[in-house]
């Protein structure tokens, strides 16, 4: 099966609510773009290899979002795939890993309904459906870390915590376009 990749990356930081705390960042941010072409498929990154987002110092409460678009600049429609591809958490003071607390929302900009939301480490792969040869879809990434999630003194273990992680979309054969129904005959 030929198949393109193209990988995205989100790099994030947070610390606890302690009063002058500060956080490191997990990533440079300057990943590269990864792209693999096969056929007549051929996916494009708005972002050029740069992250969607990078975030330090986010406070519980706080969030950070950032856009790609993919386009198509192939000749044949593409079923699209998005995975995570790579994660790597530094853990906070005791051991507390940021993928498991911050939420993760895509959403596709055309579409009300996200597709994905739940905890960053737990993104399995998704179905984006058909991209059209030429086409494009924005998609948002917003990053929250709860209100709720540093109350407690035991939750400052994330203190100096960061995480970076990798989205890919993955072009693959597109099924045949589904067949208009035949026109009502004239009575």
């Amino acid at each position: 099966m030929r198949s393109a990749t193209v990988a995205v990356y989100l790099a994030l930081a947070a610390v606890a609510a302690i009063a002058g705390a500060a956080a490191e960042s997990g990533g440079s941010g300057s990943e590269p773009l990864r792209t693999e072409v096969g056929g007549s498929f051929s996916l494009a990154n708005s972002r050029g290899g740069l992250p969607v987002f990078t975030a330090t110092n986010l406070r519980p409460g706080d969030s950070a979002k950032g856009t790609v678009e993919i386009s198509n600049e192939g000749s044949e429609a593409i079923a699209l795939t998005l995975a995570r591809r790579g994660l790597t958490d530094v853990p906070g003071t005791n051991g507390a890993v940021l993928s498991r607390r911050l939420v993760l929302k895509i959403r596709d900009l055309s579409s009300p309904t996200p597709v994905y939301e739940g905890p960053l480490a737990a993104m399995p792969p998704r179905a984006l459906g058909r991209l059209a040869p030429g086409a494009s879809r924005s998609y948002e990434f917003t990053a929250t870390l709860p209100a709720n999630d540093m109350a407690s003194a035991s939750d400052h273990a994330f203190q100096g915590a960061s995480v970076s992680v990798a989205y890919s979309w993955t072009a693959g054969e597109a099924p045949p376009a589904p067949e208009a129904p035949p026109a009502p005959a004239d009575p």
